[in-house]
């Protein structure tokens, strides 16, 4: 299994309705370790049920958040840390608000960055055998760059692949990263993502030879090979037309690290 899919969450949201749960949306997050914390990252839109731009409704007010991660198992199927056979999945529940108020992290900007993160208590996860994005193994002088492959990680239309991992939908980077998409810390890039998306971490990957010297040219660091690189949080489509433009906004590692140093407390979406 690549190490990019053991990073990636199916998630579920419910909304209760006369006291009972009933199914109000799928998404996509992903593992992210900050210091000791590990943080489930998907998008602001995706919790609140909201469209960021308009406060519009994008469906039921979502009060639930269901993922599902993988735990190490014995021959027996109980998790383990010792002698490890196989890996299952395992779901987690998470209540998404605490005495009314959001359980979730997010941009001192607010809903202008549609990206979430929630703490999750490892000591209710077991032997955990998932892997945060920012510990597997890339490769830093990879630069992203425009009309770079890219692949977006996630559930399109709910869609799972063999033991709950993600689907690779391809891509490719369509604007200039080093440069805001309309102020935004974010660019776009050129792929058929669906609903079910959201929240899904995107990875560039090149494969040949990396020149790193001054004019492209061989130096000490440069590689040969295959080479992977985390490039943000994916967070929709630009338009509403499946058919039509098929471009999505990608948000910039950099905002995560702005999430979690700020610790800015989610704003109750209703008030």
């Amino acid at each position: 299994m690549d190490a990019y899919s053991r990073t990636v969450a199916h998630i579920e949201l419910f909304a209760h309705e006369n006291g009972q749960p009933v199914s109000c949306g799928l998404a996509t997050g992903f593992f992210y370790r900050r210091e000791d914390n590990l943080y489930l990252i998907t998008n602001w839109h995706a919790l609140t049920g909201l469209d960021p731009s308009t406060f519009q409704p994008l469906g039921a007010f979502p009060d639930v958040l269901v993922f599902r991660y993988k735990q190490s198992v014995d021959g027996a199927g109980n998790p383990t840390a010792g002698s490890t056979v196989a890996i299952a999945n395992y779901e987690g529940r998470l209540d998404l608000y605490s005495s009314g108020s959001p359980i979730w992290y997010e941009h001192s900007t607010r809903q202008n960055v549609d990206v979430v993160a929630v703490k999750l208590s490892q000591s209710e996860l077991g032997e955990w055998a998932n892997i945060p994005i920012n510990e597997v193994d890339q490769s830093p002088q990879l630069h992203v760059a425009a009309g770079m492959d890219c692949f977006v990680l996630g559930y399109p239309k709910g869609m799972i692949g063999p033991g709950r991992t993600p689907i690779w939908k391809r891509g490719a980077v369509a604007s200039e990263p080093d440069y805001n998409w309309r102020d935004m810390p974010a660019f776009l890039i050129d792929t058929a993502t669906r609903d079910g998306m959201s929240g899904s971490p995107v990875i560039v990957r090149h494969s040949g030879i990396l020149l790193t010297g001054e004019g492209g040219t061989l130096a000490g660091d440069s590689l040969i090979g295959t080479m992977t690189k985390f490039a943000g949080v994916y967070s929709g489509r630009i338009g509403e037309d499946e058919l039509g433009v098929q471009l999505g906004l990608v948000w910039k590692p950099e905002v995560l690290e702005d999430i979690l140093t700020e610790n800015t407390r989610g704003m109750h979406p209703l008030r």
